[in-house]
């Protein structure tokens, strides 16, 4: 470990030494004074190699003061700071950089981006915000200030600073832009939802919707919110659309599909979506509830010969509580064994994590829309685990 951050640190000295080295002139080359870099140059380097961080700090910073020409190496250094963890070091580095009364634009630029990642590295986000926002108004370095400040707004839940954010740093065609539009908007309409004001949630999640039509989440909380309000004909409408946008969120609201229709909601379009599935090999994923849907609209023998079906195709958990299910509905629930058994297989499943983010492998065992891990959106999806274990 410590060979490698040696290395680290060798790597950014070596390519400013060599810079450092190439701007001197023909004159001062021949001087022996200037033929090499400077002992306090090596005494520096010495010190990182003997890990006194502190005393090599100290000399680093002296040069800075002495010669501008080494300031790339600074630079590199104060992120390598940061990158360890060392933010304190690494503010000082930029910091002292910042202070030099004959700092280029092109470097003060620079400085204060760096500065302003270490502020954000270190949880001083009103810092870092503030410097961020004055690079955006210097027109300098502006796309990854905006970048920044999109990251701090959502780790504060400032959701609509967020969106005015990412509209202007990647436009309104970009999906990824949307997206977070998106579930801004979508977090925007949980708070209202908590708060009461129902018609406010429903407006921010057609917004959510207009910004990216395709937002599974925006399409679920709408069924939600009108199944609360016992509108089942819309909040099927919204629940359908699951289908189409992605399979895998379909057992999220397939419980509530099957009440609407069991709340006079006409089936057809939902059994046409059924079949599609069968067809393509996918309604496994759909077990429990399908189970019970054919069940109670076609009698025991097709409920049967589904889960038998699947038993076959994809073996799983899921498949074996709801075969152990159904021979419970079969014996009226006088076989205390199947009781037990049931009660096994459920408590297994209730130990698998129910989602995985796929972008970093991050497990949980309730939906998170945003990775906790990696902070990334629309990346965690119900796990194999518990679909198709």
């Amino acid at each position: 470990m410590v060979i490698n951050e040696l290395l680290w640190l060798l790597l950014p000295v070596a390519a400013a030494s060599g810079w450092w080295v190439a701007k001197r002139n023909e004159a001062r080359k021949r001087r022996k004074s200037g033929s090499g870099l400077s002992s306090d140059y090596y005494r520096g380097l010495n010190y990182l190699l003997n890990e006194e961080q502190d005393k090599a700090l100290e000399v680093f910073l002296r040069l800075v003061e002495i010669d501008s020409e080494t300031i790339e190496t600074h630079f590199a250094l104060g992120g390598l700071f940061r990158r360890r963890g060392e933010v304190e070091r690494a503010i000082r580095i930029h910091q002292n950089i910042l202070a030099r009364p004959s700092l280029e634009q092109s470097q003060r630029t620079i400085a204060l981006l760096e500065l302003a990642k270490d502020y954000m590295h270190a949880g001083l986000l009103d810092r870092a915000e503030s410097l961020f926002s004055e690079l955006i108004k210097q027109r300098a370095q502006a796309t990854e200030a905006l970048g920044y400040l999109l990251t701090i707004y959502q780790r504060e839940n400032e959701w609509e600073k967020a969106i005015d954010t990412a509209r202007q740093l990647s436009g309104a065609k970009d999906q990824d832009a949307r997206t977070v539009i998106a579930h801004c908007y979508c977090e925007i309409a949980a708070t209202q939802q908590q708060e009461g004001v129902i018609d406010k949630a429903i407006v921010s999640l057609e917004k959510a919707l207009s910004a990216d039509p395709r937002s599974v989440r925006a399409n679920i909380l709408l069924g939600d919110l009108y199944f609360k309000q016992r509108d089942y004909a819309a909040a099927y409408r919204y629940y359908l659309k699951i289908f189409q946008l992605d399979e895998e969120f379909i057992p999220e609201v397939l419980n509530n599909i099957l009440a609407c229709i069991a709340n006079g909601v006409p089936a057809q379009e939902f059994e046409g979506q059924i079949k599609m599935l069968s067809r393509e090999g996918k309604s496994g994923m759909l077990i429990p509830g399908l189970a019970r849907y054919l069940y109670g609209t076609q009698g025991d023998v097709a409920a049967h010969d589904y889960v038998d079906e699947q038993l076959r195709k994809n073996p799983s958990l899921k498949a074996l509580k709801e075969w152990v299910e159904l021979q419970r509905l079969n014996d009226h629930g006088t076989d205390s064994r199947l009781t037990t058994i049931n009660q096994v297989i459920e408590k297994v499943i209730k130990q698998l994590p129910g989602y995985q983010c796929r972008q970093c492998g991050y497990n949980s065992v309730v939906l998170h829309w945003q990775c906790p891990g990696c902070k990334t959106w629309s990346s965690t999806k119900p796990t194999a685990l518990t679909l198709m274990a």
